[in-house]
C-alpha cells in the first residue's frame, strides 16, 4: 500500500506543486526533480521499512523464542538429555539482547546487499546473507541448550568449525 498508493500520491502532489513553481520561476530544471525525488523515495522507503519491520522483528523474536524454545528444549531432552540452564538471569538477558543485535546487523546487511547495483550479484549477496541469518536461527536453540554464551557461539560455533572441516561438522552441528 505504501509503495503503490502513498508514494505515487505524494509524487503527483509534489509534481503539481513544482510545476506551479516552475511557471513562476522559469529557471527550474525538471531533471533535478527526478534525481531529488528518487533520493526522497529511497529515504521514505527505508524509513517505512524500519518503522514497521523492526517492531515486527522484535515481537516475532519474543513469540518464536517462547514457542520454538519449548519445542527445542523437548527435542534436546530426547536426543541429549537435560539442557544446560544459564547460571544467572542477567547473563541470559545479555546473551538474548546481543543475539538480537547480531540478527539486526545481519538483516541490515541483507537489506544493503539487496541494493547492490549489479543485478545478478545483489540476488546472490542477499541470498547469502539470508542463509546466514537462517542458519543462526536454526543453531541458536541448540547452542543455548548446550549452555554456550554469546562469546562461545560467535568464536567456537559451527560457522567457524565449518570453515575448516565443513563436511564432518555440518553433520554433527
Amino acid at each position: 500500500m505504501f509503495y503503490y498508493l502513498v508514494l505515487p500520491l505524494l509524487e503527483s502532489l509534489i509534481t503539481g506543486i513544482t510545476s506551479k513553481i516552475a511557471v513562476l520561476v522559469p529557471k527550474v530544471d525538471e531533471g533535478n526533480f527526478e534525481k531529488a525525488w528518487n533520493r526522497v523515495k529511497m529515504v521514505l522507503g527505508a524509513t517505512f521499512n524500519l518503522l514497521w519491520l523492526l517492531p515486527l522483528f522484535i515481537v516475532s523474536k519474543i513469540v518464536c523464542g517462547l514457542w520454538f524454545g519449548e519445542v527445542a528444549d523437548n527435542c534436546y531432552f530426547i536426543v541429549y538429555g537435560k539442557p544446560a540452564t544459564p547460571t544467572r538471569i542477567s547473563t541470559f538477558i545479555a546473551d538474548l539482547l546481543f543475539s538480537i543485535f547480531i540478527q539486526i546487523v545481519f538483516l541490515t546487511q541483507c537489506s544493503i546487499a539487496a541494493q547492490f547495483p549489479v543485478h545478478g550479484m545483489n540476488i546472490v549477496l542477499e541470498f547469502l546473507h539470508c542463509s546466514l541469518i537462517h542458519s543462526w536461527y536454526a543453531f541458536e536453540y541448540k547452542w543455548l541448550n548446550f549452555g554456550w554464551d554469546i562469546k562461545k557461539r560467535l568464536l567456537q560455533g559451527c560457522f567457524l568449525k565449518m570453515s575448516r572441516k565443513w563436511p564432518k561438522t555440518a553433520t554433527k552441528c
